[in-house]
C-alpha cells in the first residue's frame, strides 16, 4: 500500500514536470516565431505595457487549463479513493500536493513568461 502511494507520487510529479516542460517549450518557440508580430504592435502604438499583459494572460490561459482539467479530475479519483477507504485524512497531504505542484508549475510558468517577455523585447 505505502510501496503504490509513493510509485503514484513519484509518477504524478514526473508527469507534472513533463507536462510543465512541454508547455513552456511550447510558448517560448511560439513567442520566438512571433516576436515580428510584437514588433509591428509597437509600431502601430501598444504600449509594452499592453502587450505584457497579453502575453501574460495569453501563458496564463494555456498553463492553467490543463491544470484545471487535472485538478478536476484528481479531486474526482481522491473522491473516489476516500469512498473506497473510509474515513482518510487528506488535509496535510493535500497541503503538501498543492506546494508541490505551485512550486513546480508556478516555477515553470514564471520562466516561460519572462523568457517570452525577454524574447518579444527585442
Amino acid at each position: 500500500k505505502i510501496t503504490t502511494s509513493y510509485v503514484g507520487i513519484y509518477v504524478g510529479i514526473i508527469f507534472l514536470i513533463a507536462s510543465a516542460a512541454i508547455l513552456a517549450l511550447q510558448q517560448l518557440s511560439e513567442a520566438s516565431d512571433n516576436t515580428e508580430r510584437y514588433a509591428l504592435l509597437r509600431k502601430i502604438g501598444a504600449e509594452d505595457k499592453m502587450i505584457r499583459h497579453a502575453l501574460f494572460v495569453q501563458i496564463a490561459i494555456y498553463f492553467l487549463m490543463p491544470l484545471a482539467l487535472a485538478v478536476i479530475v484528481g479531486l474526482k479519483v481522491a473522491n473516489d479513493f476516500i469512498a473506497f477507504f473510509g474515513h482518510v485524512n487528506v488535509a496535510g497531504n493535500t497541503g503538501v500536493t498543492a506546494l508541490i505542484l505551485v512550486l513546480i508549475y508556478g516555477g515553470y510558468f514564471l520562466a516561460t513568461y519572462f523568457g517570452s517577455k525577454n524574447m518579444i523585447k527585442a
